[in-house]
Parts: structure tokens; sequence; C-alpha cells
């Protein structure tokens, strides 16, 4: 039986039982946040405050969250990522996700900045690696986006015979009214389209 979204196991239960009281409600958030995102929230107003009351309520906690040190939120995180068996994202995996972008997305979909964000992100939580700061997480999408054009127009220059490239190369020539061929065939009735 699949539990809802913000439900805690006996196992999960008994993890939260061992925190300090006045750290609990933060260490279930940020538990139940990173199961479903495998990303840590960076500030509380992610988490909308309906959620907040609502697993304080179902804890017996004070829905008030208290700041904490940066060491202790670090060692919650580790342990977070130890339970969920996962791992922090890494140079290694920045290559694995461009590598599963140019194999399985790229080749099929042209999707926008934030579908490959999303697609992505689906990928890292069944990979179980964490989702990297926003900044970093579209670098690394970009990059490969980047590399792929590249890529792809280097094989269709590379598939042209000298012919080919003779007669596109042509289209680019100025004519005497400073204008290109290609300029010529904008111009006709209809644009530049499939049918004209």
């Amino acid at each position: 039986m699949i539990k809802p979204k913000w439900q805690f196991n006996d196992e999960e239960l008994a993890l939260l039982q061992a925190k300090h009281v006045k750290n609990r409600l933060y260490f279930a958030l940020q538990f139940k946040y990173y199961e479903q995102h495998m990303a840590f929230f960076q500030h509380i107003e992610n988490v909308s405050t309906k959620i907040v009351y609502k697993v304080a309520k179902k804890l017996d906690l004070s829905p008030k969250i208290t700041p904490l040190p940066k060491k202790t939120q670090a060692t919650y995180f580790q342990e977070i990522r130890e339970y969920f068996q996962s791992s922090a994202v890494s140079q290694k995996d920045a290559k694995l996700i461009k590598n599963w972008l140019f194999d399985t997305v790229f080749p099929q979909e042209l999707l926008n900045l934030e579908q490959l964000k999303e697609r992505v992100s689906h990928f890292l939580i069944k990979q179980k690696i964490e989702r990297p700061s926003n900044d970093a997480f579209e670098k690394i999408i970009k990059s490969a986006k980047h590399q792929y054009e590249e890529q792809l127009f280097e094989s269709i220059f590379i598939g042209l015979n000298v012919d080919t490239k003779s007669s596109l190369d042509e289209l680019l020539l100025i004519e005497k009214d400073n204008k290109s061929r290609l300029a010529a065939f904008k111009r006709w009735p209809g644009g530049l389209s499939l049918e004209t």
C-alpha cells in the first residue's frame, strides 16, 4: 500500500523521535520534502503553511520552526541521504545526466528549459541522486543542450556533399542590390515556407 506524501511509517517515526523535540518538525519536513523531490528545501517558505500545520498536528508538535545551526542541519541532511541511500550530485553524476539527455531526451523531444528540468528531476529521483542547486542544475542542462546541438550541426555539415554545400553558400552570396539570394526568397509572396 502506498502511503500518502506527508504520512510517516513506524520506522520514520522512530527516526523522528530520536531528534530533539524543538528540531523534530524541521527534520520531518526536510525528510518528506527530500523523499518527494530528492532535494532539500532552502527556505521554509518552499513548504506551504498548510503542510507545516498538518505535519505539526500529526506529530503533536508546535508549528513553530526554530532555525538550526549549520552543523546540525548538515548532520540531518546526511542522515536523510543515508536513509534513502542517495547521494549529493557529483561531477560523475553531471556526466550521467548529460549522457541520459543525449541518449533519451534530445533525439526524441524538443523541450524548453522548464520541461527539461522536470524530466531530469524525475530521472534523478529514480537514480537516487540529489538535485543540485537551481543555478547548477540549469548550467548542466544548458551545457548538455549546447553540446548536443553542436554535435548535431557538425554531423549535418559532415553529411552534406560538396555540391550541396556550394549551393547553400550561393544562397548567402550578395547580389547587385546588396541582398543575398536567401533574402530574395524571403521576399516571395507567402514568405519562406515549405509550401512556397
